[in-house]
């Protein structure tokens, strides 16, 4: 059995806090949605639910159009410089979603954050070009638990931030805070992802290696011919070689194979295409769910709704603390004893 490498910490750190921010960009305005499609849009309770959705959707079809192509791009340019304009894109257009006065504007500047953000499968091959197999389940529940935990912060920033100057938890009686009664929830979101935008500058390093495994192995032969030259009784026979390095090597081995580029004609086999399948019906349900719940949450008794204001919805958010849990204690112990073939499974069950 091969002992488990020792998990990178800065790098799991940084990564840690960009997958929070990129959690909050996705989930500030889940509390108040709703209450902002009716009270700043003019749109009757009957089609919330529609133009909430059409939000959302704006979101994900931006990122279904550029994905691959950033994904190009940050296999030959790296993934650093993609994730940077993520976390930038995040900022500039939370803050103009919180100046969005129609919802036309709030519909287009969803689809650019989806068009230039392709942070969520940048960090996957992040993760998995900083772990090998005996750390990769460790390392994938700090990016979930990272997610997860934006997940939780972004509905309370949104829910107690949101329309201070009707009484809210926080009470700013200014026009400015009428006018934008939404902005300083999307502020709060957009200087998150601002300083994490930063931080990933300063402080996150390169995963993407350029292919130097044929210059490496010419050095290590010449090392072998020069220190063989003085004296020819020095066998590669003889060489003692350390079991670590041996287990190193193996570990190289199988993820060279699986790291290796394969052709574009060859991208689109069997396997992938199930696991793109299952993913893309797996984050349909998801996705569905929570948008009943943003849209019924907010409706009044008399609708069949929970009546929450957006300060409640984004307190009761906080609950939703359980896939922290069970990331933080029990996801990596399960996929070492069942495989991961097995946890996928199960996790399709609970749809």
């Amino acid at each position: 059995m091969h002992k488990p490498t020792p998990i990178p910490k800065k790098k799991a750190l940084v990564l840690f806090l960009i997958t929070v921010a990129d959690g909050i960009s996705m989930s500030f305005y889940n509390s108040f949605i709703a209450l902002m499609i009716t009270n700043q849009y003019g749109v009757s309770s009957e089609n919330v639910g529609f133009y909430a959705g059409l939000i959302t959707s704006a979101f994900y079809l931006g990122q279904l159009l550029s994905n691959y192509p950033l994904g190009w791009i940050s296999d030959h340019k790296g993934r650093k410089p993609i994730l940077i304009l993520g976390l930038f894109t995040n900022a500039v257009c939370q803050l103009s979603f919180g100046f969005s006065s129609y919802l036309w504007v709030a519909i287009v500047v969803r689809f650019i954050n989806g068009l230039f953000n392709a942070n969520v499968p940048t960090v996957k091959c992040y993760v998995r070009e900083i772990s090998d197999i005996t750390n990769q389940a460790k390392m994938y529940s700090i990016r979930t638990i990272g997610y997860a935990l934006g997940g939780v912060i972004g509905p309370i920033i949104g829910g107690v931030l949101a329309e201070p100057a009707d009484g809210g938890l926080i009470d700013f009686d200014w026009d400015f805070m009428m006018e934008y009664p939404y902005f300083l929830s999307c502020a709060l979101a957009a200087s998150f992802n601002l300083i994490m935008c930063i931080q990933a500058l300063v402080f996150l390093p390169e995963s993407l290696q350029k292919e130097t495994h044929a210059e490496e192995i010419d050095l290590e032969r010449f090392a072998c011919n020069e220190s063989g030259s003085d004296s020819d009784d020095r066998s590669l026979d003889y060489i003692v070689i350390p079991e670590s390095s041996i287990q190193e090597t193996e570990l190289n081995l199988q993820e060279d194979s699986l790291l290796t580029p394969k052709p574009s004609g060859r991208i689109f086999t069997q396997e992938i295409c199930v696991c793109v399948l299952l993913y893309a019906l797996s984050g349909m349900f998801i996705t569905m769910t929570m948008q009943i719940i943003l849209v019924w949450a907010p409706q009044s008794t008399e609708h069949f709704g929970l009546g929450l204001s957006a300060t409640m919805f984004g307190v009761v958010s906080a609950s939703a603390v359980s896939p922290i849990i069970f990331q933080y204690f029990m996801f990596a112990r399960l996929d070492k004893l069942l495989g991961s073939t097995f946890s996928y499974r199960s996790a399709l069950c609970k749809l």
